[in-house]
């Protein structure tokens, strides 16, 4: 789908660039700030984001945020107060969603704790490979691994979760 303007991205109204913005997080959120620049980018039709366009998407986020119509977490936007889903992105078509840095740590945390109550405790050994297959890997990358186990490592810092003899167990009073 692509937009049909004369005008280039960076000379939008502003209240329109916010609202395209919103329209984007409020459909995939949480979601990196690069893959909304790259959605944006592809509604008009070019390869690549500049300086200019890149400034007027943050500025957009920046006010969206500001306003609290959006929640900024690191490079991450969301809505707030939303449950954040797990989503398979085995058939995802973007590229870039496929990526573990572009995976959302509180999303990588939602499937953790899912896995772990579905299963009713997780070994710690397994935990990368389960949260890697409800996210739609069919390998689990060193990388990958490496999320999963720092946030893993959070929950558990968090008191949200429990280690007992390797196995991880969602908190009774969470």
């Amino acid at each position: 789908y692509a937009l049909e303007t004369d005008l280039e991205i960076h000379e939008v109204s502003t209240q329109w660039m916010t609202e395209l913005v919103l329209f984007i997080v409020g459909i995939e959120s949480p979601v990196h700030t690069k893959e909304v620049i790259n959605r944006i980018r592809g509604f008009w039709g070019v390869g690549r984001a500049g300086s200019r366009i890149q400034e007027k998407i943050r500025k957009a986020t920046a006010l969206l945020a500001d306003a609290g119509k959006i929640q900024s977490v690191g490079e991450f936007l969301l809505m707030p107060d939303q449950k954040v889903p797990v989503r398979d992105r085995g058939s995802a078509q973007s590229n870039t969603l496929r990526k573990p840095e572009m995976l959302p740590p509180m999303e990588i945390r939602a499937a953790i704790l899912q896995l772990i109550e579905a299963n009713h405790g997780v070994h710690e050994d397994e935990i990368a490979v389960g949260v890697g297959r409800l996210l739609g890997f069919r390998s689990t990358s060193q990388q990958l691994k490496k999320l999963v186990t720092a946030e893993a490592l959070s929950l558990l810092t968090d008191d949200l979760i429990t280690e007992h003899a390797g196995l991880l167990k969602v908190r009774e009073s969470r």
